[in-house]
């Protein structure tokens, strides 16, 4: 069943698939592919489950949310604002080297 917000259609996730180094492929139904870092998120006490490998690959689908083979089960909701939160979270590593080189920029202007 087609779900909606603010009047428009949200896709479904068609099928998701565990990648290496603990990232999530998504592919939805609107034909876009999704690919979630999980990496850092696994330092939080929420996420700690999914450190181990097994579990992580354990991941499905009912085409809203994502579950782990965990007891108890574990799920999220990437349509959920917290799904939004790991979209838009730039990894650490990726913000220091981002503000790395606008110093240098900063630097040689």
């Amino acid at each position: 069943m087609a779900r909606r917000y603010k009047g428009k259609k949200i896709p479904e996730i068609i099928r998701v698939t565990p990648l290496p180094d603990y990232r999530l492929k998504l592919e939805l139904t609107s034909g876009s592919l999704l690919i979630l870092n999980m990496a850092e998120q696994l330092n939080q006490v929420r996420y700690a489950p999914l450190k181990d490998v097994d579990i992580f690959n354990s991941v499905t689908t009912d085409g809203w949310t994502l579950t782990f083979d965990t007891y108890p089960r574990f799920s999220i909701n990437p349509h959920e604002f917290e799904g939004v939160e790991l979209v838009l979270r730039v990894p650490y590593q990726t913000k220091v080297r981002i503000e790395h080189e606008q110093r240098a920029k900063e630097n040689t202007v």
